[in-house]
């Protein structure tokens, strides 16, 4: 299966220390097992960490992006 899915959201996936981020990481690790290529579009609020950030593109890499307002 070649399928591609982008989740978009303005939710950072880490740290996982919230319930909406860790639904997100579980869905988004759901569809990879099924087969699906998962990228993670970051809406950038004004409310995310440096920290946050980083987190989330160490763990999506290549297929992380970001889109700042």
């Amino acid at each position: 299966m070649n399928q591609k899915v982008l989740i978009v959201s303005t939710e950072p996936t880490h740290p996982t220390i919230r319930g909406n981020r860790n639904c997100i990481l579980k869905y988004s690790e759901l569809l990879r097992s099924l087969g699906y290529e998962v990228s993670f579009l970051y809406v950038k609020s004004f409310f995310s960490t440096i920290e946050e950030y980083k987190l989330t593109k160490e763990y999506w890499g290549d297929r992380f992006f970001i889109f700042k307002k």
